[in-house]
């Protein structure tokens, strides 16, 4: 949500956390991004998750597929070249959970705090 500052200037009013998240929608969610829970914990919706397994299996088995890959010229990846890639993408799953793990942990804990001593207050 952005509200007007002056004439010609805009300023966020969005929490932190809202706008981090929010990143997202412009170059698509990743499943482990969408919410603060861990992404196991947290079940997509039925549609998404058989449209994300169906684009990654086609994207997976789409140079493999002999006839249609010469028609587009693709080329099959080597086995140790796909092994890292999918290592890599293992690796970004974990390290965002972890950042998320910490983002909501640390980084949003002593703003809650001073929040709960104003309105004791």
């Amino acid at each position: 949500m952005l509200s007007r500052a002056a004439p010609g200037i805009q300023q966020a009013t969005t929490a932190p956390a809202e706008r981090a998240l929010s990143s997202c929608a412009a170059g698509g969610c990743s499943p482990e991004v969408r919410t603060r829970r861990a992404a196991w914990r947290s079940r997509p919706n039925r549609l998404l998750a058989w449209a994300t397994i169906t684009v990654i299996g086609v994207a997976l088995l789409l140079p493999y597929s002999g006839s249609v890959a010469a028609l587009f010229g693709f080329v099959p990846l080597p086995w140790p070249l796909l092994a890292v890639t999918l290592a890599i993408a293992a690796a970004y799953i974990g390290l965002t959970e972890a950042a998320k793990h910490w983002f909501y942990a640390v980084a949003l804990k002593p703003r809650a705090a001073s929040r709960a001593r104003r309105r004791r207050r």
